[in-house]
């Protein structure tokens, strides 16, 4: 899931290079891991640099974590 909405990200998002589409991969791959929240508010904060809407789901989620 994960995967296919990171390619849909980059297909579809105005703006985004090699390097940001990699940087959302790896922040994706990190919410995964062993600091999620950390991952998460810095994904939420990259995806909000490009269109404030791509970030309202981590702001739920976060808020769901608290």
């Amino acid at each position: 899931m994960a995967l296919r909405w990171h390619a849909r990200f980059c297909a579809e998002t105005h703006g985004v290079g090699l390097e940001g589409g990699r940087l959302v991969l790896d922040l994706l791959t990190a919410v995964g891991g062993a600091e999620p929240e950390r991952a998460g508010r810095a994904l939420r904060e990259l995806l909000s640099s490009y269109d404030q809407a791509l970030a309202e789901p981590l702001r739920a989620w976060e808020a769901l974590r608290r």
